[in-house]
């Protein structure tokens, strides 16, 4: 499995991360979020665009206090 982030202006890839097939989505996409957050700072507002498996109650609570949307 790969988890990518590219940017909106021709998709060039900004992170990227081979993962073990058998970890779990809902474990990795905040820290890959805040990791993301860490090493890259924009003037512009970030959409991060995941599927359902983020959306968990300890998820949420990180994004909140993080102040990611």
């Amino acid at each position: 499995m790969i988890d990518l982030m590219v940017n909106n202006d021709g998709d060039i890839a900004l992170l990227m991360r081979i993962e073990n097939s058998n970890e779990s989505d809902k474990k990795i996409f905040v820290e890959l979020i805040q990791k993301y957050q860490e090493n890259f700072h924009f003037d512009l507002e970030t959409i991060y665009l995941e599927d359902s498996a983020l959306y968990t109650i300890p998820d949420l609570a990180v994004m909140e206090r993080e102040k990611v949307r």
